[in-house]
């Protein structure tokens, strides 16, 4: 201690600041190379969990006596790098009820004892994780739920409710699915749970908005769409342009691209119908009857009465009645049409064409446009073909009629040249009369009067604003002015 004591006490100022630095420095090092040397190195087990999955994750690192950190707003789990390939497999193969579901792992230690309701019932719930985790396998989805709806159906009982699910999903942010992945969702749930048809399983998305379009959905329930689904509506537009592209293309290779003008409208039945028709066949065409397969013949005396459940064949006689009985057999004929929703029930077409056409050249337009677009006349399909001439006779007829109309109402002052050389400018608005044309100028006035009223009230509220010393002081000061003025004017003289 003496010595260093000597020692700092030959040091000047600059060296003993030098030697506290360094000495500063060198402990730093030493901390800093002892951190690195013993801190663990944690790496990334799991990411971008939902909080739930993050919760079932610590939780079974806990029971592993597995030290993790949590970073990332808690959706980061992150473990020592020795340690992460390991524990993953781990977790992995545990089974663990991610995404707040369970698949069919939840009957690996099923009761022996359990009912038969919840057998069904941890069927169903089990059935729906294992759905869930088919769909999260999509890049586009974030989370995903599964809902199936399964009727009851017992030994004694048997209901016609039909089975039906929804899943709801959450999209990554900007992400979407296109219409066939929508639908080979609704085919992976209708192909992995009995009684469900693919239009029965409704897709919506987190903003509650339905992906599916069908008309199942959106119509009564019986395969009977109202004609209000959006896949009805889809598939109206889809047809719709298909046959106007067809018709445009007939038209432009004819007159040229941008000379006509083509629409179509097509109208679906809605209507699923059943036709149930039963015919009777007989055994050739000269037996329409058929063929007999049983006969009996009873004779009776004239004195005993006939049967009651006979029919008699042949004419009583007087020595007795002789009763015959046939039975013929007769074929059937079942013919069941089903007409499914969504067949064509009529289509309609304008056309319009720029150029002016004669009329049989109109009627071969419509002969080509009818058999492009497939019309047909027996079904009250409509086609209707118009010229833009013809637009302007129509106008030039409405302005005539106008014409003539104005002719009849009483005389008006008579028009000037120039307005009668161009028939077809609008006329011009009536003129004003003279009070309209007075108006700004009488508000003008007001307003001016209005004005100088205000200046006047306003002048003597200034002057008597003035007390007794102020005016006095204004006096003296134009009594020092005008004196002043005089003395100046003297001396000038």
């Amino acid at each position: 201690m003496t010595l260093f004591s000597q020692v700092w006490q030959r040091l000047d100022r600059a060296a003993r600041f030098g030697f506290v630095l360094a000495l500063i420095v060198l402990v730093a090092a030493v901390a800093a190379l002892s951190v690195g040397i013993f801190k663990t190195d944690y790496q990334v087990l799991f990411g971008d969990l939902a909080p739930t999955d993050a919760a079932t994750m610590t939780a079974e690192l806990d029971r592993m006596k597995i030290p993790y950190k949590i970073e990332g707003n808690g959706n980061t789990i992150m473990v020592p790098a020795e340690q992460v390939y390991k524990t993953r497999l781990k977790l992995v193969g545990r089974d663990l009820p991610l995404h707040g579901t369970v698949g069919f792992e939840l009957f690996n230690n099923a009761d022996i004892g359990m009912t038969e309701f919840a057998q069904k019932v941890n069927y169903q719930r089990a059935l729906q994780g294992e759905l869930t985790r088919t769909i999260l396998s999509y890049e586009e989805i974030q989370s995903a739920r599964v809902h199936l709806a399964l009727p009851e159906q017992t030994l004694f009982k048997k209901t016609n409710a039909q089975a039906k699910a929804s899943v709801s999903l959450t999209l990554k942010p900007g992400k979407t699915l296109q219409p066939h992945e929508v639908q080979g969702i609704q085919r992976l749930v209708a192909a992995s749970v009995p009684d469900i048809q693919e239009s029965d399983v409704t897709v919506i998305d987190q903003h509650g908005v339905a992906l599916t379009h069908n008309s199942v959905a959106d119509g009564d329930g019986n395969g009977n769409g109202n004609g209000n689904g959006t896949g009805d509506l889809d598939g109206k537009e889809a047809l719709e342009h298909y046959l106007t592209r067809k018709v445009a293309d007939v038209l432009d290779r004819t007159f040229g691209a941008g000379q006509t003008i083509a629409s179509v409208d097509v109208a679906f039945n809605r209507k699923a119908v059943k036709t149930t028709t039963e015919h009777v066949l007989g055994a050739n065409d000269t037996a329409a009857t058929g063929i007999i397969v049983h006969e009996h013949q009873t004779s009776h005396d004239a004195g005993a009465a006939p049967a009651a459940d006979t029919i008699p064949v042949t004419p009583p006689h007087a020595a007795g009645n002789n009763v015959r009985e046939v039975d013929y057999q007769v074929g059937r004929r079942v013919e069941q049409v089903v007409s499914s929703p969504g067949a064509i029930e009529k289509i309609n077409v304008a056309v319009v064409v720029r150029q002016s056409l004669e009329v049989d050249q109109i009627d071969r337009i419509r002969d080509i446009v009818s058999a492009a677009a497939g019309i047909d006349k027996a079904r009250g399909d409509g086609i209707a073909v118009y010229t833009m001439a013809q637009f302007g006779a129509t106008q030039a007829a409405t302005r005539s009629t106008i014409v003539a109309g104005a002719a009849e109402t009483p005389a008006q002052p008579e028009a000037s040249p120039a307005s009668a050389a161009v028939p077809d400018k609008p006329q011009r608005a009536v003129p004003a009369t003279a009070p309209t044309r007075a108006l700004p100028y009488i508000v003008m006035a007001a307003v001016a009067a209005l004005l100088i009223i205000f200046l006047l009230l306003r002048a003597p509220r200034n002057a008597d604003s003035l007390g007794p010393e102020e005016r006095e002081a204004v006096l003296a000061r134009m009594r020092l002015w005008l004196d002043g003025k005089q003395v100046r004017h003297g001396e000038q003289a």
